[in-house]
């Protein structure tokens, strides 16, 4: 791990049990698996597994199982941590964007992307703006980005990827992340009609 300090891995937003995992196996020839308890990690732990060579500490490989482990904790588990990083923090909101993060330096991102100010990314003006006229009247539920979207690509004649991620770049300024269903609702009519006509 060279110059590179446990605290200094817990600083950049890394989850003990991350650490945990990937330190328990690194070195041998057992498949790292990420693990919520450390009693686990301790029955499982085998020194003579270690080979004699340096082990090859994978930052890469740690923030995947980052990734991995937040996916498995629910919002009551990290709620300090999360208040911490914004005192506006939902439950609603942690369990939308928890597959989503790497690091808790994440959780900002996507509170920005549903609340905040964005740069909205428009690859297709011409369809975000027949968007912008097909935008359905009523309040955003779970069911608005279905019919939304099947009304634009009747129109537009586009689909599949031409259709969804020039939307998803302009209304997040992502190119990935959570369902858009969910996000349009979070985000509410308002918003998204600022973001389609580039208010940001």
């Amino acid at each position: 791990m060279g110059s590179l300090s446990l605290q200094d891995l817990k600083s950049e937003g890394f989850q003990p049990m991350a650490i945990s995992s990937l330190l328990s196996k690194v070195g041998t020839s057992d498949p790292v698996e990420i693990k919520k308890d450390i009693q686990k990690i301790i029955i499982d732990f085998d020194i003579n597994k270690f080979e004699r060579s340096k082990p090859k500490f994978d930052k890469n490989e740690l923030s995947n199982l980052n990734s991995k482990i937040f996916q498995l904790m629910d919002y009551e588990e990290l709620s300090e941590d999360l208040n911490k990083i914004n005192s506006d923090m939902t439950i609603e909101l942690w369990n939308l964007i928890k597959g989503n993060i790497t690091t808790l330096k994440d959780v900002n991102k996507w509170f920005n992307v549903c609340y905040g100010k964005i740069i909205p990314i428009i690859e297709n003006k011409t369809l975000i703006d027949l968007a912008l006229n097909l935008i359905p009247k009523t309040d955003f539920d779970e069911n608005t980005w279905t019919i939304w979207t099947k009304a634009l690509s009747k129109e537009s004649g586009k689909k599949g990827k031409d259709l969804f991620m020039p939307m998803r770049l302009c209304l997040t300024g992502q190119n990935k992340g959570p369902e858009m269903a969910e996000l349009i609702r979070i985000m509410g009519r308002d918003r998204v009609i600022s973001r389609l006509s580039n208010k940001k």
